[in-house]
């Protein structure tokens, strides 16, 4: 990591993009005997004449001496039970679950913004109180039929679900909360066509395609600008809410809009840190069932994304 601990993937990818390369994806090396965790990205050369001229050299500033947190990787447990596969893009509770013991999540009030089918009630309720809001009422009622069906009733009566928009209901929260663990909306691409490829054959989605028609869902917005400035809000936000020493864990992935792979790790690295969040690390889910596959071979390749970020933040007013 360097100065304002950026991590070096983020200010590689922004010098490459400014020296007219395209970006077309990340992937992440984890040597299990070691605990060893390499980026690898991949770009590809666009240059013609005019861009060659205006090339920038750029030179790698001086690495901080001290990093904050050593990353993890999380082998995911991916199995979704039968009621959690009616959203679109559910991610594993029992891989939250894991994320509470290595962060030692106990005793905390923890917000999900983006509650979904509330994976992260489940995977925290345990040992923790829960706040979750969801913009979609069909949502809330398939999150009491899941915990009916899970046999964990209590983990609904002791938490405080919401039905709303995240940018109105966050502020009405009266309470304090200490960590945030959510997973954002992909944006629309939830909308495209295309699929990936796994090894156990669940690619296909169950129930609907994707969030909701709401005119106020994230998942329909334009633009990519657009989501970052919702995101941008809604974590400043947050900010105000959120206990002193309090964290923000994102379980993010890069995705394509427009056929274009973009780094939407380095995006929320922007995004959060503009919102007064300090960033510490990146750890990693790894999806062992997806398969390796470059897609739009061999002129459009993209590498398949068998990973998702963990991305940690913090609020600390003293820095």
């Amino acid at each position: 990591e360097f100065e304002n601990n950026i991590p070096i993937a983020t200010y590689l990818y922004n010098n490459a993009i400014k020296n007219y390369l395209e970006y077309r994806g990340k992937i992440v090396l984890y040597f299990k005997d070691t605990k060893t965790i390499l980026i690898s990205q991949l770009f590809l050369n666009r240059l013609n004449e005019q861009s060659k001229a205006n090339i920038n050299e750029f030179k790698l500033p001086n690495p901080i001496k001290h990093v904050e947190k050593k990353p993890f990787v999380i082998e995911s447990k991916s199995k979704i039970d039968k009621i959690g596969l009616k959203h679109p893009a559910p991610y594993s509770y029992i891989d939250i679950e894991e994320l509470t013991k290595i962060e030692s999540i106990n005793n905390k009030i923890i917000l999900d913004p983006f509650l979904g089918v509330g994976s992260t009630i489940i995977g925290t309720y345990k040992n923790n109180k829960n706040i979750g809001i969801e913009l979609n009422p069909k949502y809330i009622d398939l999150i009491k039929e899941r915990f009916n069906f899970l046999n964990i009733n209590e983990a609904f009566q002791d938490s405080q679900i919401i039905c709303g928009d995240s940018l109105m209901e966050v502020d009405k929260i009266k309470t304090k909360f200490d960590d945030v663990i959510t997973s954002p909306p992909y944006f629309n691409i939830l909308k495209n066509n295309t699929s990936g490829v796994r090894t156990d054959n669940s690619q296909s989605r169950q129930g609907i395609e994707y969030y909701s028609d709401l005119s106020n869902d994230i998942g329909n917005l334009e633009t990519l600008n657009e989501y970052s400035n919702i995101m941008q809000n809604l974590f400043a936000k947050i900010y105000n809410k959120i206990s002193e020493n309090g964290k923000i864990y994102l379980v993010v992935s890069d995705f394509t809009v427009d056929k274009k792979e973009q780094d939407i790790h380095s995006m929320f690295l922007k995004v959060m840190n503009e919102a007064g969040f300090t960033y510490r690390t990146t750890s990693y889910i790894l999806q062992n069932q997806k398969v390796i596959y470059p897609f739009g071979y061999p002129y459009k390749i993209v590498i398949n994304h068998i990973f998702q970020y963990i991305m940690i933040f913090e609020k600390n007013e003293q820095e």
